[in-house]
């Protein structure tokens, strides 16, 4: 798994490293003599591998954040799911209690005092 930040100097340093390399040959045929097009052909084919391979660390690590959401949302749901379960629960007690109370209250409100 890769870091954010390994990510961003890669971004940044396989880029650079690729340009310093071409442009390193590029100025020493331009001194000795202009490229040909198959030969900055060779040259952008032998460069693709690079390219590729940093293409392919990008979209691994876009993956791995991509991965980190999902897992951080389906976390916020799951938590979101048990907290309404808990108030859902201490809701019902709360009014199942009441009616209990409610119809002590009537029963005894229906039978009249013994003993008077």
């Amino acid at each position: 798994m890769y870091s954010l930040a390994s990510t961003a100097l890669w971004r940044f340093m396989v880029p650079c490293f690729v340009m310093s390399v071409l442009l390193a040959g590029l100025t020493a045929k331009a001194v000795a003599e202009p490229l040909s097009f198959n030969e900055a052909l060779a040259i952008a084919e032998r460069s693709t591998p690079t390219i590729k391979a940093s293409a392919a660390q990008e979209d691994a690590a876009r993956v791995e954040v991509a991965k980190g959401r999902v897992a951080l949302a389906e976390a916020q749901t799951q938590s979101m799911r048990q907290s309404v379960l808990r108030e859902t629960a201490v809701a019902w007690i709360g009014r199942d209690t009441v009616e209990q109370e409610r119809a002590y209250i009537e029963r005894c409100q229906a039978t009249p005092p013994t003993g008077a």
